[in-house]
């Protein structure tokens, strides 16, 4: 089928050009081609492939021919048909030239790609060269190139750093959310720990990579996957579990079109049932294989189901099935030159002859087994020795890099903590200097306000102390007045009434307001006053603590004995009270002691 589908393709390239000069559609029916073409690729695989050649000599649009190309690049990636595929990727550069840095990218990375799985290390190392200019962590196509970058150290054997690419790759498609990448990644990482025999790592890995290629729908890679699970749980001998995933792979299979795929699982489920003893089981599985490879044309595969019904049939006790089987299976391992399976072949031929009684050539059948086993033996060995010498080299220069880079670390902490400290250091200076600064401040503020309120105070009082001297003449002028009106009246009958009306005027005392609004005045300015004599002395009463504001103005007892309307004695009585229960000796002054609360 392959040779076939390389046919086409290189039939197509020749009339490319031409089909490409002959306007035979417009854009629009280009466009309903390429949506077709889609849908054949969902509905019938099988024959896509013939009609995007087709669809192909039609079209005048470059961007069809980009959009065809990829869905070209799509199919033939699940066909494992790598040289079509390296022909379409050419096609495919020669249309975009090298305007176009975003498609020349991906081309050659894929190709870098193909010629890893069709083992041609040198065209890899070319195209993975050619590839270098997206190295950039910036470049949205670095992911790719450390994916390439690990194929490129795996096939050298040096796993480790093939892990650490493929690590690389993973967490820069995490980062920018491409979860079709991430699980190629995370595959290929498996494949990679597969290798150095950590079945663990590489069970993990697939698992990974199933859930996200189950997310996306994407049965092909989700195939392989079950397909690789099933055979990392038979290497582990859990059986029942390689089953499992072996029947999720065919249940897959059987809705698709992938013959080598199915061919794979078929022999893999048929081998396991062997195992267990169950031969019919095994047939069954066996015979459907043979009928798919024959059908597809996959010789390997059947060549190698010749040689597991050969050897079935030898379990079987069908002696003569078997050899024919055997012998078949010989055959075609010389045409595919399968040095390893013609020597299984001979080692199964070498069982069938013991069976058989027939020891003579038992014995030359498993001569040569063993001189071609040795040789693959040989061979093997000295890539295992390379690998493992690479891989020794690889931990080695890891090793020498872990030290270096614990070293930088320690340095770079060392740093770190030094200029923490010297920040945490200038932060404690400057609070210590802002702190400072604000205590100095404050007691500036609190001086400047305790200045304020002093020289208002001392204005208010200056103001109530001529007010209260003022009050005093008022009052003694109003008191003369009374006294020569009452006078009058008793010499001066003839005017009796108008002396009266003039003495009741004078006795509605016009200055009771202002005395009035001079008390309010008193008590609004020394409530705090009022506040500090309570708190220290609570047992005074609110005319002594009248009298104590009107005292602080330092008036004559005369003078307060007018204001307030009240005798001398009263005053005098009163001032005694104030100093019994303020505590004060002979010695003390009551005015100065008054004075003091101003002050605190």
């Amino acid at each position: 089928m392959k040779v076939i589908l390389s046919f086409f393709l290189l039939l197509n390239i020749l009339t490319s050009i031409q089909g490409q000069n002959t306007p035979t559609s417009g854009p629009n029916v280009g466009k309903q081609k390429i949506d077709s073409l889609k849908q054949i690729l969902q509905r019938n695989p099988a024959d896509f492939i013939e009609e995007s050649f087709k669809v192909e000599k039609e079209l005048l649009n470059e961007k069809l021919f980009i959009e065809l190309y990829r869905l070209q690049l799509d199919y033939l990636d699940k066909t494992d048909n790598y040289n079509l595929t390296i022909l379409t990727l050419h096609k495919f550069r020669q249309l975009v030239g090298e305007k176009d840095e975003m498609e020349i990218a991906f081309i050659y990375l894929q190709l870098a790609s193909t010629f890893y799985f069709k083992g041609n290390i040198d065209s890899l190392n070319y195209w993975h060269s050619q590839a270098e200019k997206f190295r950039s962590p910036t470049s949205p196509f670095y992911g790719n190139y450390l994916m390439v970058d690990g194929l490129k150290n795996a096939y050298i054997g040096k796993y480790s750093l093939a892990i650490k690419s493929l690590l690389q790759a993973i967490s820069f498609f995490e980062k920018i959310g491409d979860k079709k990448e991430l699980a190629v990644a995370y595959n290929n990482l498996a494949t990679n720990y597969e290798r150095l025999g950590d079945r663990e790592n590489q069970k993990l890995n697939l698992l990974k990579a199933i859930d996200i290629n189950k997310s996306l729908g994407y049965t092909y890679p989700l195939i392989m996957n079950y397909n690789n699970l099933g055979s990392n749980y038979k290497q582990t001998n859990q059986i029942e579990k390689a089953l499992t995933y072996y029947d999720l792979a065919y249940r897959e299979l059987k809705k698709a079109d992938y013959p080598l795929l199915l061919a794979q699982n078929l022999t893999n489920r048929a081998n396991i049932l062997e195992k267990q003893g169950n031969l019919s089981a095994a047939e069954k599985l066996f015979a459907e294989c043979e009928r798919v490879c024959a059908e597809n044309n996959i010789q390997y595969g059947v060549m190698l189901t010749n040689l597991n019904m050969g050897n079935l049939f030898r379990l079987q006790k069908k002696y003569t099935d078997a050899s024919l089987r055997l012998n078949k299976s010989l055959t075609l391992t010389k045409s595919l030159n399968s040095v390893r399976e013609e020597a299984l072949v001979y080692e199964r031929l070498s069982w069938l002859s013991r069976d058989m009684a027939d020891y003579k050539a038992a014995y030359t059948f498993q001569t040569k087994f063993h001189l071609l086993n040795d040789s693959l033996v040989n061979e093997s060995v000295k890539k295992e020795a390379f690998a493992l010498k690479e891989k020794y080299e690889s931990e080695k220069k890891e090793r020498e890099i872990v030290t270096l880079s614990k070293k930088q670390l320690n340095y770079q902490y060392f740093i770190s903590i030094l200029i923490v400290c010297v920040l945490l250091l200038l932060v404690i200076i400057q609070w210590w200097r802002n702190k400072h600064k604000i205590v100095l401040l404050e007691k500036q503020k609190q001086e400047l306000n305790r200045k304020y309120l002093k020289d208002v105070i001392d204005n208010k009082e200056k103001e109530l102390t001529s007010q209260v001297t003022l009050l005093a003449q008022m009052q003694q002028q109003v008191n003369d007045m009374v006294q020569k009106t009452s006078k009058i009246l008793s010499d001066n009958s003839t005017e009796q009434v108008k002396l009266k009306k003039i003495g009741s005027v004078l006795k509605a005392d016009p200055i009771l307001m202002l005395k009035n609004d001079f008390d309010v005045r008193l008590t609004s300015n020394n409530e705090d006053f009022f506040s500090l004599l309570l708190h220290k002395y609570p047992d005074l009463s609110p005319s002594e603590l009248k009298l104590c504001a009107y005292l602080r103005l330092n008036p004559s007892s005369k003078d307060l004995a007018l204001i307030t309307n009240r005798s001398m004695r009263t005053i005098e009585s009163t001032r005694t009270n104030i100093r019994k229960k303020m505590n004060l000796t002979p010695q003390e002054n009551l005015i100065t002691h008054l004075l003091s609360f101003v002050n605190e």
